[in-house]
């Protein structure tokens, strides 16, 4: 057996009804993401990374029992070597989208969750060929946290990916690929 369906078993028999399943209804959540650097533009023999950036995340899910659905709205911000010149000095993102959560569980107030989920990035500087919006994926994990009945404490962790974007005048590809760590408030409103 695993080790962590060993303690999940263990716990589950100590404790019976403090596990139960996933509740339904509305929730509204908000809050700040971190992202690391989001990959790298190759000029000539050297390459260009974005840093560490920032953004805010809202999102409205809707609670399935183990299994919810999101619609979501992330922007973010990261900021370019000042020395590149070649690039721009900031990348600026927006990130529309819905995602899918499997928590089949809560244990203390403690739900863990895994998810995945479909969007479309949209990028403001006028040099990325495909600002219209280009397709993007993530997939992470989390755990929530019922602080009362209606709310909570999210806390997430998240690969977003999207390869292939060209800057115009530039022959390289830039992969934007950040991991980003979302701490949201979650508000139960249905």
């Amino acid at each position: 057996m695993r080790p962590a369906l060993a303690v999940l078993a263990f716990s589950l028999a100590l404790a019976p009804g403090v596990a139960r399943g996933q509740s339904t209804g509305l929730t509204l959540e908000a809050g700040p993401a971190f992202l690391t650097k989001a990959g790298a533009l190759g000029v000539g023999t050297d390459a260009i990374e974005s840093d560490t950036g920032y953004g805010l995340r809202v999102r409205l899910r809707l609670g399935l029992q183990s299994l919810s659905l999101a619609g979501e709205f992330q922007t973010a911000s990261q900021d370019y070597a000042a020395a590149s010149g070649v690039t721009p000095e900031n990348l600026n993102a927006r990130y529309l989208g819905v995602s899918a959560a499997f928590h089949p569980i809560t244990i203390l107030r403690l739900t863990p969750y895994a998810e995945a989920g479909l969007g479309r990035l949209f990028f403001s500087d006028e040099s990325i060929t495909q600002d219209e919006g280009s397709r993007a994926m993530h997939a992470g994990l989390g755990a929530r946290l019922e602080l009362t009945q209606r709310v909570g404490l999210d806390l997430g962790l998240r690969l977003q990916r999207r390869g292939g974007l060209r800057f115009e005048g530039l022959p390289g590809e830039f992969k934007y690929d950040p991991k980003i760590f979302a701490v949201l408030l979650t508000i139960q409103i249905g």
